[in-house]
C-alpha cells in the first residue's frame, strides 16, 4: 500500500507522524515527482516501488485532480468526493463515504469491473 500526495514532503511527513504504525510501504509527495496530479507520475512511481501492475491496483481519491491522475495511471479508482462532483465511469466507482465500502463490495466490483 502506498500514499501518493500532491502535498510537499514536509506536510506528508507531518501528517504521517500522527499515524502509528504507518501502513504504507511507500509514500510519494510532490517533491518526489516532476509532474504532480493530475499527471499520473506519482501513482506510476508508487506502483514501480511496490513492484505491482498499476492495472491491478485500486486507488482511493477525494479530489477531481487526484481522480484524473488515478484514471490516467490505468488503475481502478474509488472516488470519495467532498468538494466537487465526480462522475463514475468504466474505471471509477463513486461512493459518498468510506463507511459505504466493504470487502464484499470490493470483491463484487473487482469481479465485474
Amino acid at each position: 500500500m502506498a500514499l501518493v500526495s500532491a502535498s510537499p514532503r514536509a506536510l506528508v511527513d507531518a501528517a504521517l507522524s500522527h499515524v502509528k504504525p504507518i501502513p504504507f510501504k511507500a509514500t510519494i509527495s510532490s517533491d518526489d515527482v516532476l509532474n504532480t496530479k493530475p499527471d499520473p507520475e506519482g501513482y506510476l512511481k508508487a506502483a514501480r516501488m511496490l513492484d505491482v501492475d498499476i492495472r491491478n491496483s485500486l486507488i482511493l481519491e477525494d479530489s477531481a485532480t487526484g481522480v484524473a491522475a488515478a484514471r490516467a495511471s490505468g488503475a481502478r479508482v474509488i472516488a470519495v468526493p467532498h468538494l466537487v462532483e465526480i462522475e463514475a465511469d468504466h474505471q471509477t466507482k463513486v461512493i459518498n463515504s468510506l463507511e459505504d465500502l466493504s470487502v464484499d463490495l470490493l470483491r463484487e466490483w473487482f469481479i465485474n469491473w
